[in-house]
């Protein structure tokens, strides 16, 4: 099991990686909605060439970072990773277009959910799962590079640190604040990531490699890393219903506004001229 080949202090049991099935299955639906005409409509008003290119990216860099990790799993593994977290970056802020398109009342606040669903989600859990992939590369890489015990828990420690904040930021609070500017997608795949990494077994496997670090039976540490990986995914559900819910409420008074005078002639102007 590939699980018990890349062995670390936060390698999650075999089952996380079922992720990977839904995103691309995902994906490929989506891209499927944007080819057939009766779907397309809809498609076109956020796939366009800067989503396109940026994905064509992500499909180039994440074949060479699968080559490259099934031979080597070294730091340049841990760079091409994070190259497959900043084009999915791009992917995923080409489509915050319908943010725009619900603010503006080009869409309709349930058009702009259908098209959240269907465009955003499977590249926004694409994006999460790259981002906690990077950082167990990184510890992987670290025990190829048979670091020492007390670098191998720092590296583990910031794993965690770094799905939390990454989730937070992009998951939870959004850039820039604003409704719909949150991805609970994208968190969501990072949660998943936690709560895996919280059932992290601390048996160490016999096709492990030699330099991971392993802990006595009574030691604290994998128990508090399994702790803190819990914590911080409970918080993060508890933030992402939280901001879910005031998304809703200002959406739900943005509707109840009125347009104003100026803003209805001008939409009128642009219907009939």
């Amino acid at each position: 099991r590939s699980s018990n080949k890349f062995y670390t202090l936060v390698t999650p049991p075999g089952w996380a990686f079922s992720i990977w099935g839904l995103i691309f299955v995902a994906q490929a639906a989506s891209l499927i909605c944007a080819l057939v005409p009766k779907t397309s409509g809809p498609a076109k008003q956020v796939f366009d060439w800067q989503l396109a290119s940026a994905w064509i990216a992500t499909c180039v860099l994440q074949s060479v970072w699968s080559f490259v990790f099934a031979y080597t799993v070294d730091f340049a593994a841990v760079l091409l990773a994070l190259s497959v977290v900043s084009t999915v970056a791009q992917q995923i802020l080409a489509l915050r277009r319908i943010a725009a398109l619900r603010e503006d009342g080009t869409v309709t606040k349930f058009r702009g959910i259908v098209l959240y669903v269907a465009c955003v989600v499977p590249f926004s859990i694409h994006g999460g799962g790259t981002a906690a992939a990077a950082g167990l590369n990184a510890n992987i890489a670290g025990v190829n590079h048979e670091l020492t015990a007390t670098a191998q828990l720092a590296f583990a420690i910031g794993t965690l640190l770094w799905g939390f904040a990454a989730a937070w930021t992009f998951g939870v609070f959004g850039t820039p604040l604003s409704a719909w500017s949150s991805d609970p997608a994208y968190a969501g795949a990072l949660v998943w990531a936690l709560y895996a990494i919280a059932s992290h077994s601390t048996s160490r496997p016999e096709n492990a490699v030699d330099a991971v670090v392993t802990f006595p039976d009574d030691s604290i540490i994998p128990p508090a890393l399994s702790r803190v990986s819990t914590f911080a995914a409970t918080l993060l559900v508890v933030a992402i219903v939280a901001r879910g819910a005031v998304d809703a409420a200002r959406l739900t008074r943005a509707d109840d506004v009125p347009s104003s005078p100026t803003k209805v002639h001008s939409r009128s102007a642009s219907l009939t001229g």
